[in-house]
């Protein structure tokens, strides 16, 4: 797929020589750095993508109710580990995949904003987070989630209504829903973006385009149903737990600020729909639901926590949030290509809205789907900051010296 993309686009966009040598070795340098200081990382979750992927090498079944939502990372295992039995080599590839991400971060900030600055601090930017680089070293899915983000963005804002394009894109937005069940978000806000690049074809074809909507509708309730099958929302929620299993640890600190007691729920019936489940649950308890799923919106995009330390929080608070504001301003502000604009609105939207309905995590690692977005935007107005700067800069070295 990676080859793919690239092959598809290498005629399209150029990146100069030197911001290439810069990338490649901010790249080999951050990853070397992490590489000696994680190495390969097993955990948790980990024996439950190598064990589908060895069952599916086996020949053993593909359909697993509550893995195969993983199953786009699950693919890329089964893939690696056929050609080199590895657990290394799966490792080594999503670092490789990583860097192939960051080219596309730069050639999709180079497309949409012609400025070449502002992609190489995108570019960096996603190099040297090392909150989003360290995942590269973890057998779990976020390293590849990431990097399939990373390429459905350069091929968005690529996206021309061509055949091919059109077939890559989808392909991408397949990958990335079937990666993790937060990429469940990539279909509306493909839907979304399809409806704004096609708009003017559409409305001349009201009737069946409303038809197709009112069709989709229940066709997508139909695919959270079975998603949410595996998932034990109303019980979760039930918890009060803002991260997932603050509950059952001890010795961590602010751990109260963390969890919001809960009191006299009304719990729907078990064996209710879990869309209908959770929209009784959210109906019979309002205020509650509003408390704990706007602190869990809260910690989630906020990235802080009580239990990091004060070095920890106050770096996030200094880098992300101004970051954050920039983003936002380049991201509304900018209407060269309104389809990738109202993409990235509902992908990052039903991101928050999928945290809201079920937990964020004690690492923050979800949030990291949409950091691409964040540096992609912030990129730019990093760079609108400092290019005042930079001119000034280039013309006082560039002027002839007065002689004295």
């Amino acid at each position: 797929m990676m080859l793919q993309l690239w092959g598809t686009y290498r005629n399209r966009a150029v990146i100069p020589t030197f911001d290439t040598i810069i990338i490649v070795v901010v790249w080999a340098i951050i990853n070397g750095g992490l590489f000696f200081h994680y190495g390969i990382k097993v955990v948790n979750d980990s024996p439950r993508y190598l064990n589908y992927a060895q069952k599916i090498t086996d020949g053993a079944g593909w359909y697993e109710p509550h893995n195969v939502w993983y199953l786009g990372y699950v693919i890329f295992i089964v893939v690696v580990k056929s050609l080199f039995h590895t657990n290394g080599a799966v490792i080594l590839f999503q670092v490789l995949a990583h860097g192939l991400a960051a080219v596309a971060l730069y050639l999709a900030s180079q497309r949409l904003f012609a400025t070449r600055g502002a992609a190489l601090i995108s570019a960096l930017f996603f190099l040297t987070w090392i909150e989003v680089s360290a995942w590269n070293f973890y057998l779990l899915a976020e390293s590849w989630y990431v990097s399939l983000v990373c390429f459905l963005l350069y091929a968005l804002v690529s996206f021309d209504g061509s055949f091919q394009k059109s077939l890559l894109t989808s392909v991408l937005v397949l990958g990335v829903f079937m990666t993790k069940p937060t990429g469940i978000a990539a279909l509306p806000a493909y839907g979304v973006f399809l409806f704004a690049f096609y708009k003017a074809h559409l409305l001349r074809w009201k009737p069946l385009f409303y038809s197709l909507v009112i069709l989709m509708v229940p066709l997508f309730i139909e695919l959270l149903n079975a998603m949410l099958s595996t998932f034990v929302l109303v019980e979760n929620y039930a918890t009060g737990e803002v991260v997932y299993g603050m509950s059952g640890v001890q010795g961590y600190a602010g751990k109260e600020q963390l969890l919001l007691p809960a009191q006299d729920l009304e719990i729907p019936p078990a064996d209710l729909a879990p869309v209908s489940r959770w929209l009784l649950f959210v109906i019979s308890n309002p205020g509650y639901f509003a408390r704990l799923s706007m602190t869990k919106a809260w910690y989630y995009l906020a990235h802080i926590r009580p239990y990091y330390s004060v070095a920890h929080n106050a770096f996030i608070i200094l880098t992300l949030y101004p970051l954050y504001v920039l983003a936002a301003i380049a991201g509304l502000r900018r209407k060269e290509n309104r389809p990738f604009q109202m993409f990235a609105i509902t992908f990052a939207a039903v991101h928050v809205m999928a945290i809201m309905v079920t937990t964020v995590d004690w690492d923050g690692r979800f949030l990291m789907p949409l950091l691409p977005l964040v540096f992609l935007f912030g990129g730019v107005g990093v760079w609108n900051t400092i290019k005042p700067y930079w001119r000034a800069y280039k013309v006082h070295r560039e002027s002839p010296s007065t002689p004295t």
